[in-house]
């Protein structure tokens, strides 16, 4: 009797498909579970918050598989259609309140909504969790696969190499050239959670919150920033103590490094008027300093965790070891920049850091 052959009712298009979805999905369950273990020191009995919206679910899910094959317990805070409004904040501080050993926020990054994703934030640092707040996340950050032994190493390199620094001197080939005071500003990166301590993935950062007067020069920005992605053409940005430069209601110190580029969308009109939100939107707040193995994607969540770069951003920073209380925090990129170090010791001589993106230790 002649053996028949197994078909299935799928086309095989439908197959192939439906294969590859469950091995995307088993690659995010795995990375999830890297972040988990490797950043959270995830632990048997633990309990997991995760806040999310609807385009999130399946970065919601990894986590919640990945969680629950480590021995953790997950609940999931599904944000409904007003998202943070009419209550809805309240009633996720009530849920957090609970007590959770971590909290995971997933969710689109609506400028809009920075006030209440800072009250979110400000309520989980008070409950003792650690934290993971990525707005904007997607599937392709997740799935790009982290050596987190190594990035620590080379954190702790830099970390070193920042013991008793006075100031930093930041150029680029563009012309950014800008000093940054950071005596007395603890570093700390983004690979190691702690309780009551904020990270966010893509992971991959070193940063530290500067001195909020203590900053002066030329920043030239050529990467991405905050939430408006890639510059269209590089913008210079002119610092004086701690400020971008300002007139009266005008943050005269933005402008087009081509004077001659034609600004058709009001790019930077829009970025003036989020940085004159309130008074320290326009302040100094961080600087930080990429060390992942990622691409340049116009989204800062990733960008500002690639090698060869640097972000300084304007804002709020008094959740990581500053002064500045704002209701929003701004990123903006250099790529390929220059990082030299100056010691409060005289007997320590300058340090190069960082040669036009190569780091030199």
């Amino acid at each position: 009797m002649p053996v028949r052959k197994m078909t299935s009712s799928k086309p095989p298009v439908a197959v192939k498909a439906a294969t590859r979805r469950r091995a995307e999905a088993t690659n995010l369950t795995i990375r999830a579970k890297d972040v988990l273990s490797h950043v959270f020191s995830l632990r048997k009995g633990q309990r997991i918050l995760i806040v999310c919206d609807r385009d999130k679910l399946s970065i919601a899910r990894a986590f919640t598989e990945g969680a629950e094959t480590l021995g953790a317990t997950v609940d999931d805070f599904l944000l409904s259609e007003n998202r943070f409004v009419s209550g809805g904040i309240g009633e996720i501080e009530a849920v957090v309140r609970s007590g959770y050993d971590i909290c995971l926020n997933f969710f689109d990054g609506i400028p809009e909504e920075t006030a209440s994703r800072v009250r979110l934030v400000k309520a989980e640092i008070a409950s003792g969790a650690k934290i993971c707040h990525s707005p904007a996340i997607t599937e392709e950050m997740l799935k790009i696969k982290v050596d987190y032994a190594v990035l620590k190493e080379t954190s702790f390199r830099i970390s070193q190499a920042f013991q008793h620094a006075e100031k930093v001197k930041i150029t680029s080939n563009l012309g950014t050239n800008v000093e940054i005071q950071i005596a007395g500003r603890p570093w700390q990166d983004d690979l190691i959670a702690r309780p009551g301590d904020v990270t966010n993935i893509p992971n991959g950062e070193i940063y530290c919150a500067p001195v909020e007067d203590g900053a002066n020069g030329i920043l030239v920005v050529d990467g991405a920033i905050g939430d408006f992605g890639f510059v269209p053409s590089p913008l210079i940005i002119e610092i004086n103590n701690g400020k971008i430069r300002r007139v009266k209601n005008d943050l005269v110190g933005i402008r087009w490094r081509d004077p001659q580029f034609m600004d058709q969308s009001n790019f930077l009109g829009r970025l003036k008027e989020k940085l004159l939100l309130d008074e320290m939107a326009s302040v100094i707040g961080e600087l930080g300093i990429g060390l992942g193995p990622y691409n340049l994607i116009g989204s800062l969540l990733q960008d500002e965790k690639a090698i060869e770069t640097i972000h300084v951003a304007f804002g709020h920073n008094a959740t990581f070891g500053g002064k500045n209380i704002s209701k929003t925090h701004r990123d903006f990129l250099v790529i390929h920049p220059t990082i030299e170090v100056f010691y409060r010791r005289p007997q320590m001589p300058s340090k190069i850091l960082m040669r036009n993106g190569n780091l030199l230790i």
